[in-house]
């Protein structure tokens, strides 16, 4: 596996950060889950974007233009030879000292991580079974500070129910969370079929997001090629 840190591609074991990066030492930074299937990137611009205005908002200068960072994520896809998988692309706020103050980071660090992802059992790709949304609400975005902190996705997981529903999926006040499981393109299909599903997230980040994602799961269309 190849892994692109800062401009240059590293061998899965020479692959290294340091212990100071306020990233690992703060969870100071942002990051994007972005899947690809049949050799494109899904909505890679989009995730680009969100990635550009999370960073923004916690005054995170990320040292790469818009497309720099677009040519090196399809260039990781490229070098691990990813058809289908899932993308992990971090911006850390850098090496720095021991304490909060960002200013002592001198450069931020990007990261982009490529690889094959199961979450299930081959069968349950097969046959998608149901999915189940999380009973506890996850907290809005006025309250959310949007940098690597998983805490409250961590938690999801501790919401399912002792069933054979196979996925927890995330809720906010604004309807169902698609960044659940990195598996929603392939659950597409069975959040269309259920009803609550649907009730739920008629208002929320799933809205327009379905017919994209079966297009793109199903065809490998639209998103970028890899």
């Amino acid at each position: 596996m190849k892994i692109y840190i800062d401009g240059k591609f590293y061998d899965e074991k020479s692959a290294k950060v340091s212990v100071f990066d306020h990233g690992l030492l703060y969870g100071d930074g942002v990051f994007e889950g972005i899947r690809a299937y049949h050799g494109r990137v899904f909505k890679l611009k989009e995730h680009i974007d969100r990635l550009f205005y999370s960073a923004k908002a916690l005054l995170l200068t990320i040292p790469m233009s818009h497309a720099e960072v677009m040519a090196a994520t399809v260039e990781t896809c490229r070098r691990n030879k990813i058809r289908d998988g899932y993308i992990r692309l971090l911006v850390t706020r850098g090496v720095g000292t021991l304490g909060l103050n960002p200013n002592r980071c001198k450069r931020p660090s990007v990261i982009i991580i490529a690889d094959k992802i199961q979450l299930y059992p081959q069968e349950y790709y097969e046959r998608v079974r149901s999915a189940h949304p999380a009973h506890r609400l996850r907290s809005g975005a006025s309250v959310r500070t949007p940098s690597s902190n998983l805490r409250g996705k961590k938690r999801w997981p501790v919401n399912r129910s002792p069933s054979s529903r196979v996925s927890t999926t995330g809720r906010s006040g604004r309807g169902l969370d698609p960044s659940a499981a990195s598996e929603n393109g392939r659950l597409a299909h069975a959040w269309q079929r259920n009803s609550e599903h649907r009730r739920h997230a008629s208002t929320g980040a799933f809205v327009g997001r379905f017919p994209r994602i079966c297009r793109c799961h199903g065809r490998g269309r639209p998103a970028f090629k890899v």
